[in-house]
């Protein structure tokens, strides 16, 4: 089986913590060939701290025109995941951005319009569908054992405060506050259940 070859935008905390994370439990499958910050010590940080053999680039475009990977994950600031999305699926890859997929509807209609039109794979981070527990509320969905569904009430608690790393706080980079952060799963949960 060929390894799918991963590209990542974005190697701050969501891109290292989680992403670089997961990838790398699966080195069979994955191989995690390139990175890209604006910042290279991160990147060099990251190749050491997951023993990679990455390439490095400082800019998106670099990356996203890089014919030898299949998937770019794009993990930046939320302002800028339409563009480089945008950009990594005319350039042939499968994307996985992270959440929300854009700031603003127009925005994720024209990714989703560059995704039919190039046929490639989007995806974002709806991971919270495969936790234990939503998995056997889908199936208990599925097996009618709800009944008639006329309403659902869908809310979250944080095991921390607000976030303090990133640019959660920064109104400019993030684009809505903890709508933009919790809210694409408060959202998205009720919706794949029903």
């Amino acid at each position: 089986m060929k390894k799918v070859r991963v590209g990542i935008i974005g190697i701050g905390e969501i891109g290292t913590t989680k992403h670089l994370t997961q990838l790398s439990r699966h080195k069979d499958e994955v191989e995690i060939a390139a990175l890209c910050d604006l910042i290279p010590e991160r990147c060099e940080k990251a190749i050491k701290d997951f023993d990679l053999d990455a390439k490095v680039y400082t800019d998106y475009k670099e990356i996203c025109a890089d014919e030898s990977l299949d998937v770019i994950h794009v993990c930046t600031p939320n302002p800028l995941h339409c563009e480089m999305t945008i950009l990594a699926l005319n350039n042939g890859k499968d994307v996985y951005c992270e959440k929300p997929l854009a700031c603003t509807w127009e925005d994720a209609q024209k990714m989703l319009e560059v995704q039919k039109k190039t046929g490639k794979k989007l995806a974002s981070g709806t991971q919270w569908r495969y936790n234990t527990a939503t998995v056997e509320m889908k199936r208990m969905f599925e097996a009618g054992e709800f009944g008639d569904v006329y309403y659902i009430r869908s809310s979250q608690l944080r095991p921390r405060r607000l976030p303090a790393y990133g640019v959660y706080t920064n109104k400019e980079l993030n684009g809505g506050g903890v709508l933009m952060d919790g809210g694409p799963h408060s959202i998205d949960l009720p919706m794949w259940l029903t």
